[in-house]
């Protein structure tokens, strides 16, 4: 177990990312010193340090309001850090640069852009988000009709389709499936533009468990095929377990990293494993993490009174 950002129990790869003193060759994303507050005063988030390795499925874990979606949306380009810097695969040289040692104090609030976009970034919101008008086929193949690759896209909607085994329901409706199949729509048309960084914000939060256990089974046989690179939101600690390669402990609002957990458990990862001592180990030093975070802003709330 170690420590996110540049504390000391950071490993030493990770350590050595954090630090711009490793490749960036390895990284996915890359954030630095990254810092969320609303123009109401609201502080959303600390100053963040994070790294993901390309290949990692990486799970943000807390309670509601600290600020997880936040981060996954500032790694989208779906909003800007008020101060620090977001970057995607970033360059060797790129990685050498720490906002907080630049000339500017709010340091480079930089983005994902459209052509880090291009490289292949998807997002799976909470919700389906499904067009209801529109066939399944027509709801997977939007974001091909957006970028003008209308000619191959009935091959890529039936790959879509088939990878999470929807292809005989291309012709109905979002009204006609279950919740659980809606989000696999919504999951089929985050792939079909076959992007190397999937995100996913509490995918599965409003399903019933038996849907979400072989939900979460299907996505990490999708990562491990695909070879993504998934970073994912959940409050869930045994979900968290179950598919992570690595998880990342945030604290409650504002929100902050305290805490990382390497799930060393290999793919394939079987119903077999949710009822191991393994997996119980791990879901046990997650929520002493959890306390000890919750306890930490408990005690700085009645310092500040």
């Amino acid at each position: 177990m170690s420590v996110s950002g540049t504390h000391p129990g950071l490993s030493a790869s990770l350590r050595a990312a954090a630090t711009g003193s490793g490749p960036a060759a390895g990284l996915a994303v890359d954030v630095r010193c990254a810092r969320k507050i609303y123009p109401n005063g609201l502080r959303a988030l600390e100053p963040i340090d994070l790294q993901v390795r390309r290949g990692d499925f990486a799970t943000l874990l807390g309670p509601s309001g600290c600020g997880k979606s936040t981060l996954l949306r500032m790694i989208g380009g779906l909003s800007s850090p008020t101060t620090g810097s977001v970057a995607l695969w970033p360059e060797p040289a790129a990685e050498a640069t720490d906002p907080r040692e630049s000339g500017d104090p709010g340091g480079d609030r930089r983005v994902p852009s459209a052509a880090d976009r291009k490289l292949g970034l998807a997002f799976v919101f909470q919700a389906p988000t499904l067009m209801p008008w529109a066939s399944v086929e027509r709801n997977v193949r939007l974001p091909l009709d957006l970028a003008g690759h209308e000619e191959r896209a009935p091959d890529k909607v039936a790959a879509a389709l088939d990878m999470v085994a929807l292809r005989e329901f291309a012709g109905v409706y979002p009204r006609e499936l279950s919740g659980g199949m809606q989000m696999r729509v919504s999951i089929a048309r985050a792939l079909v533009t076959e992007p190397r960084l999937l995100l996913m914000d509490e995918p599965f939060g409003a399903l019933d468990e038996i849907t979400r256990n072989r939900l979460d089974r299907e996505i990490r046989d999708l990562w491990a095929r695909r070879s993504l690179t998934v970073v994912f939101v959940t409050h869930s600690i045994y979900e968290a377990v179950f598919l992570s390669t690595r998880v990342l402990v945030m604290s409650s609002r504002p929100g902050r990293i305290v805490g990382e957990l390497e799930i060393g458990e290999p793919h394939p990862r079987t119903d077999a494993f949710r009822v191991s001592e393994r997996f119980a180990r791990s879901c046990k030093q997650l929520s002493d993490l959890l306390a000890s975070a919750s306890a930490d802003a408990v005690g700085a709330r009645t310092e500040a009174v």
